[in-house]
């Protein structure tokens, strides 16, 4: 089974992603990925509870630029604060013998993390030149735990 745990952008930037051409929110909505993972749907509960006693303080995180990510993806590049790093280190840390070893997850944690935030899919028309999108505030106020049955559904927080 496949886990995410992200943070939304909030409505400020959301609206203004929302209002630039050739963007198509995804399926998930606009977010940043924290951690994403596979795991044994038995051990749900056990994951859940982990997270749940991870100590969350709000920060901020600022856009830095437009680019494509990953081949298919749209995406705002984030700066890399502390609290942030510390978090995604410590959530990997944390589910440390309930994850499943995926390859094409695992390329993208620890000093790989490279904090973004998802807001379309396919890279064609995208302008990764338009500046409106850059330098903005984005308050990280909590974490969403989601899980990929045939659609993304959240299944808890991190406050």
């Amino acid at each position: 089974m496949k886990y995410l745990v992200c943070f939304r952008p909030g409505e400020y930037l959301a609206r203004k992603i929302e209002s630039t051409p050739s963007t198509t929110r995804p399926k998930l909505g606009f977010h940043s990925t924290v951690y994403l993972f596979s795991a044994d749907s038995r051990n749900e509960w056990e994951i859940l509870e982990r997270l749940k006693k991870i100590k969350f303080k709000k920060f901020d995180v600022k856009t830095l630029d437009c680019c494509c990510f990953d081949e298919d993806s749209q995406v705002l590049k984030l700066n890399k604060p502390h609290q942030l790093t510390t978090l995604h280190d410590e959530i990997v840390n944390t589910l440390n013998g309930l994850v499943i070893t995926d390859e094409r997850y695992n390329k993208y944690i620890g000093k790989n993390y490279s904090p973004h935030i998802t807001i379309g899919k396919g890279s064609q028309g995208f302008d990764t030149t338009n500046r409106k999108l850059i330098g903005i505030t984005v308050p990280v106020v909590n974490l969403e735990i989601l899980k990929k049955e045939d659609v993304w559904r959240k299944i808890g927080n991190i406050y």
